[in-house]
């Protein structure tokens, strides 16, 4: 077993936060009753559309980091991120939270999975993002917690306003 460094800027600790804030948010989602998934509040996204956004965010974090990792010569290209960005009005409707949860779970696995087996110097390979230029894998893991976390608390506080549970 391997001990785990405790600066936040270690990989090892990166991928601990990666599995622990997609299980808290994955925990947070399943616990959601089919005829609660497509509630929010007012101006805010349903639980389906976060989960449908954040599926759809670690398709493209994969996508990204496999093609970074699997490049030989040169630059990966990146595919730009959905940010900020959920399927709306009829399309929200028919929104499976299930699916979209089941989905991000196994992307999630994968992930960790590819992340776990990089060397120290992997973790600075780049791909070439089309809007802001070169980004390593260490940037795209970070910014994939940090978005974990953000929708991790957009989820509580919807069930806070909506439900009145307090965690």
């Amino acid at each position: 077993m391997r001990e785990l460094p405790r600066e936040p800027q270690s990989h090892a600790f990166l991928i601990k936060a990666l599995r622990e804030a997609a299980g808290e948010l994955l925990e947070e989602l399943d616990a959601i009753r089919p005829r609660d998934a497509h509630r929010a509040p007012p101006g805010e996204w349903s639980f389906a559309q976060i989960a449908a956004h954040v599926h759809a965010s670690e398709t493209i974090a994969v996508r990204n980091i496999l093609a970074i990792v699997q490049q030989r010569r040169g630059s990966a290209r990146l595919t730009p991120e959905p940010l900020g960005e959920a399927p709306e009005g009829d399309e929200a409707r028919t929104i499976d939270l299930e699916r979209a949860i089941y989905g991000y779970a196994s992307l999630r696995q994968r992930l960790i999975h590819e992340l776990y087996m990089l060397d120290d110097p992997d973790w600075q390979r780049a791909g070439e993002h089309p809007y802001r230029g070169p980004l390593t894998l260490l940037q795209i893991a970070r910014e994939l917690h940090m978005h974990d976390l953000e929708h991790l608390w957009q989820v509580r506080a919807h069930k806070q306003e909506l439900f009145g549970l307090v965690r």
